[in-house]
Order: C-alpha cells, then sequence, then structure tokens
C-alpha cells in the first residue's frame, strides 16, 4: 500500500463517517428520535465495525473472500450474479475504480446497516415500550453486540437487515406504497432469493384464509405458485444459473458438514426432530452446550431471546392474530422462514446470524401484539 493510497483511503473513511453522522442526526430530527441514543448508537456500531475489519483482514472468513474475489476478477460483470456473488459484483467499482480498501468497504456496508438500525428504532418508537426488569426491551434489543457483531460484516447480513426494514416500513402502512416496494424486494431477490419465495409463499397461504370461495382460492393459489416458480426461472435463466447445480451444492454442503465437521459449533440435522431443530435455530447454543466464551455469551442474548418468546406466547391469542391482515401475513412468513432454515440446520454459528434475517419481523408481531393488549385493557377500563 502507498502512501498516497493510505491518505486517500484517510480522507474516504473521514468523509463516510461525517457523512453517516450527518444523516442519522437528520433523520433522527426528522422522526423525533432521541438524538443521544442514535448518536450511541451508531458510535457503537461503527467501533464493531473496525474491530471486525480489523480481525477478519487476512483470515479466511467471508469479508476477506468477498474482497480479495472483486479485486482480482478480470470485469465487474462476470461478478453478476445471485448470493455471494452479487456481494461481489457490487463491491467491485469500489475496490477497483475508486480504489477502496477493506476497511473503507466496511464502512460502506456498515452505514447499510446503521440505516437498518434507524428505522428499526423508528419503528418500535411508535410503539408502547415493553419492558424486562423495568429495562424498556428495544434499547437491549438495538445495543445488542452479537446483532451489531453480525451486521458490521462485509457481506449480505447487513444489507438483508436494511432492506428488510425497508420493506417492514412500507408493508405496514396504512396505505403503502407498491411501487415502493419493488426496489428493496429486487435486492432482496439477488442477496438471499429464498427469502424472497418465503414471501410468496406467505402471501399464498394467507389469502387461502380469506372468506372468499373455494374455486377464487384455488385460481389464487395456483397463480402465485405458478408465477413464483415461472419468475424464479426467468431469473435463474438470465443469470445462467442451473438450477439443479445451484441447489444440490447447498444439500451437498449441509450433508458435508452434518458429516465430517462434528467440532466446534457444527451439529448433526439427522439427530434432532422438528422441534428440536426449531429449539436449537432460535435459542442455541444455552449455557449447557456454550464452547468458550464467544458462545457462553451468545446464551445470554439467547436466554433474552427464549424470554422475548414466551412474552409472545403469553400475549398470542387469535383474536388478535385475526385483526390484522398484514400481521397474518408476517406470522406466516416467520414461520415459513424457521421451518424451512430449522430443517436444514449444520451449524450453531450460522443460525446464529441467520435468525436475525427475521428478528424485526418478530419483534414488529410482538410490538403490535402488546399494543392490542394495551388497547383491549383501556376498552375494558372505560366500559367500566
Amino acid at each position: 500500500m502507498t502512501l498516497i493510497h493510505f491518505i486517500y483511503n484517510n480522507l474516504i473513511q473521514l468523509i463516510l463517517l461525517v457523512l453517516i453522522y450527518f444523516y442519522a442526526f437528520k433523520y433522527s430530527k426528522r422522526k423525533n428520535l432521541n438524538i443521544t441514543i442514535v448518536f450511541l448508537l451508531v458510535t457503537f456500531h461503527l467501533i464493531i465495525t473496525i474491530i471486525s475489519s480489523i480481525t477478519t483482514e487476512g483470515t479466511h472468513s467471508d469479508p476477506p473472500m468477498y474482497f480479495n474475489s472483486a479485486e482480482q476478477a478480470n470485469s465487474w460483470f462476470e461478478l453478476f450474479g445471485v448470493s455471494s456473488t452479487f456481494i461481489r459484483f457490487l463491491i467491485y467499482p469500489l475496490i477497483n475504480y475508486f480504489h477502496f480498501n477493506y476497511l473503507s468497504v466496511f464502512i460502506v456496508f456498515s452505514a447499510f446497516s446503521i440505516y437498518g438500525y434507524l428505522l428499526l428504532y423508528d419503528s418500535l418508537n411508535r410503539f408502547k415500550p415493553i419492558k424486562v426488569l423495568f429495562i424498556d426491551i428495544k434499547y437491549l434489543i438495538l445495543f445488542s453486540p452479537i446483532f451489531h457483531i453480525w451486521m458490521s460484516f462485509l457481506g449480505k447480513d447487513g444489507l438483508t437487515f436494511m432492506f428488510t426494514m425497508l420493506v417492514l416500513r412500507e408493508f405496514m402502512k396504512n396505505e403503502f406504497n407498491l411501487k415502493k416496494l419493488i426496489f428493496p424486494i429486487s435486492f432482496l431477490t439477488f442477496i438471499r432469493p429464498y427469502l424472497v419465495v418465503f414471501i410468496f409463499i406467505a402471501l399464498t397461504l394467507t389469502f387461502l384464509t380469506l372468506k372468499i370461495n373455494t374455486l377464487k382460492k384455488l385460481l389464487l393459489f395456483f397463480l402465485i405458485i405458478f408465477g413464483s416458480i415461472f419468475i424464479s426461472f426467468q431469473i435463474f435463466h438470465l443469470l445462467d444459473i442451473d438450477i439443479y447445480t445451484f441447489f444440490s451444492s447447498r444439500l451437498d454442503r449441509v450433508s458435508y458438514y452434518s458429516h465430517y465437521k462434528k467440532e466446534g459449533s457444527f451439529i448433526d440435522p439427522k439427530s434432532l426432530n422438528t422441534i428440536q431443530k426449531l429449539f436449537a435455530y432460535l435459542f442455541r447454543p444455552l449455557f449447557y452446550d456454550a464452547k468458550g466464551i464467544m458462545q457462553l455469551y451468545i446464551s445470554f442474548e439467547n436466554l433474552f431471546f427464549f424470554i422475548l418468546f414466551l412474552k409472545f406466547l403469553f400475549l398470542f391469542k387469535i383474536s388478535r392474530y385475526k385483526k390484522s391482515f398484514k400481521i397474518k401475513i408476517l406470522f406466516t412468513y416467520c414461520l415459513v422462514f424457521l421451518l424451512v432454515n430449522s430443517y436444514l440446520i449444520y451449524n450453531l454459528g450460522l443460525v446464529n446470524r441467520q435468525k436475525y434475517m427475521i428478528f424485526p419481523v418478530f419483534l414488529y408481531i410482538l410490538f403490535f401484539f402488546h399494543r392490542q393488549k394495551l388497547n383491549a385493557r383501556h376498552s375494558k377500563y372505560i366500559e367500566q
């Protein structure tokens, strides 16, 4: 690295940091968020981002792999594809045209995650607080170190978080704009294609619960299913991806890890039934199977998630579930996501990262049910 390149990237990083703080403060003022909380949130995430950048550079983890592959590629569009390939495609111009170094690219992706956190903070701030041991849980969630660690990496997680929050924010408006959903859903299709499939499945299953005649339900069902298959095939054809190879490679990876990687955080999916898989996906590792200090700390956060889940079970009522068609869709989406991904569970570290993809959706449902409970209690009080 030349001195000029080093100075150039220091200036780039400084400009990026100034822009991040400027936008965060502007957003907090527009949305009436606590500016101190926003400052601490942004600073906390950026510190973890810098630490993540330092500790992963030169290792065999995903971020250096993305960076090196993009840096060594012959052309930009040879990287165009889905999933990990799409991340390389996104960072290629930053590395080869703008000459960003490893930390600079990390900060760019950190900005996406920070925007996701601002959207999450704004969404939860619209509800009455839920307290556990007299502490507002939204602050425990927003400052969860493990949450920030996973979102700080150069990769798919921060982008998925941001686009999930964009979809959730627009979808939950009283009158949402379908056009505003196209952009984030399109990006999700390239980053994690299966999430869009889960959305279509959730829509299909939820529409089948509507009070319409059987013929219309069947027509709607086949329209959504075949429409989803057709669109999926068109995307794979456009990207010149063989569907059989795409899915078989992922199943082979699950099989490989479950058979040959018994140590560390790897587990054999064949040894668990469906309930055990769901529990492992949501709440493991716990204290009894934690290996190392990191997993021991994750156990504390998983215990917190377990308490949130118990709170959810306490609040859940069919009558509250039926009151909102949108909540039905979100609930079904979470269920489909958990059932499919827990079935392919093989690595506790991976699932601990994956579950944050539905965490914002779960939180919205939890806070919605809590508001319904408070409204019902208030109405009962007025009637008395």
